[in-house]
């Protein structure tokens, strides 16, 4: 499960703009928001061990006073009566801080002996189609 769901992960985000160029009849913001769908099931389906936690609390241990100083203005600018366009504002919010949550989380999936493998070739499939669309856009 944790192997599929990381290979979903990888294919949303590497092939979401291969995805809005060949399936015009699916909504571009559709495979946009597919992404933080499937980062935040992942975040909740798969719990991270304790050590994972220790680990990545000591990495960013210096940086949780900044982190959350960048947040809460972040939110104010959202909320900002002067925005022009909430929703515009929300989708920045989630560009910004949403994404914090996907080092812990495949850190969880590549700790696993059985899954590590299996995302390895992962990679190496999506690093080989990205690199054939890469050389036919750049002929």
């Amino acid at each position: 499960m944790k192997t599929a769901w990381y290979a979903s992960l990888v294919a949303v985000i590497c092939f979401e703009g291969l995805g809005r160029k060949f399936l015009p009849q699916i909504p571009a913001v559709a495979l946009y928001l597919l992404k933080d769908v499937v980062l935040l099931f992942g975040y909740f389906r798969f719990r991270r061990p304790a050590y994972i936690t220790a680990v990545n609390s000591w990495l960013y241990r210096g940086f949780k006073v900044f982190w959350v100083v960048g947040f809460c203005w972040t939110l104010i600018e959202v909320l900002n009566p002067d925005q022009t366009s909430f929703p515009l504002g929300m989708l920045g919010l989630r560009s910004y801080w949403l994404w914090w949550a996907a080092p812990p989380i495949i850190a969880n999936v590549l700790d696993d002996e059985k899954a590590k493998p299996r995302a390895v070739y992962v990679l190496l499939g999506t690093a080989a189609v990205v690199a054939v669309f890469g050389a036919i856009q750049f002929a």
